[in-house]
């Protein structure tokens, strides 16, 4: 259940005010109006909010974190799925409370494997997966799954601060709130369940696809492309003896596509 939340924002001075919201409903402070609303879903909730800007000035938005008790025993060993930001990003079950140090990430990795650049302190990284996690313990046969089901507006986190409490964050980028403007935040999903890890994945991708009109019902295309093996380094020789042993092996992999990727 959702424990509370809070926008972070700057004012016109660039000082960081902080508006909290516990339980869900409605909250206002010097104008900037936050309203949530939160939906029964089969062993769990929906979380709808919304941001406004009431005032006469301007603000800029950091982020808004809902904070989701997991309903864990904290004195249990456990993990959480951590999920990677794009598809060549790193995900694997990862250790809650690990107090090791990740490797310090150079700016273009950083750029590239992770949503912020700088994580704040409060969502380090070897704590926090990417748009959504399944949180698993020793204390329980069920399993929790929180995640944001859209990807339209914003991108988000979610950090295991412990056990017992995850944030979920939706990180609006300092983007201007002017006077009388609306920003809706991606609606924030979380269930216990005894299923499988894989049987809940593919219930929340479905609850995702349907709100970001995925087309699963458009012809799917098998491929073959260049740049997964060759990267910059194709050659005219190297993509001309791919086709001959594609044409080889096409009973078994009938391909449709051949795609010839940069480095051409």
């Amino acid at each position: 259940m959702i424990r509370g939340s809070r926008l972070f924002y700057l004012d016109q001075a660039k000082a960081e005010r902080v508006l909290k919201l516990a339980p869900p409903g409605d909250t206002e402070r010097d104008g900037i109006f936050l309203s949530e609303r939160v939906e029964a879903i089969e062993g769990g909730e929906t979380v709808y909010a919304a941001v406004e800007n009431r005032s006469s000035e301007p603000v800029r938005l950091e982020w808004l974190s809902f904070e989701v008790d997991t309903g864990f025993d904290p004195g249990f060993s456990a993990h959480f799925f951590k999920h990677g930001y794009q598809s060549w990003s790193a995900s694997y079950p990862a250790i809650i409370g690990d107090s090791a140090p990740l490797q310090t990430r150079s700016l273009l990795t950083r750029i590239s494997h992770q949503s912020e650049v700088q994580r704040p302190e409060t969502a380090p990284e070897n704590r926090t997966s990417e748009l959504f996690t399944i949180v698993e313990s020793d204390s329980s046969p069920e399993r929790l799954l929180c995640g944001f089901i859209g990807a339209a507006n914003q991108f988000t986190t979610l950090t295991l601060t412990s056990l017992s409490q995850l944030t979920a964050r939706a990180l609006l980028d300092r983007v201007w709130l002017r006077p009388g403007e609306r920003v809706t935040v991606e609606p924030l999903v979380y269930w216990r369940s005894r299923h499988q890890p894989a049987h809940m994945a593919a219930r929340w991708a479905e609850l995702f696809g349907g709100r970001m009109n995925a087309r699963v019902s458009a012809a799917y295309q098998r491929g073959w492309c260049s740049w997964y093996h060759y990267f910059a380094a194709i050659t005219e020789a190297a993509l001309v003896s791919n086709l001959h042993k594609l044409k080889e092996l096409r009973r078994e992999f009938p391909v449709e596509v051949i795609q010839l990727d940069d480095g051409f």
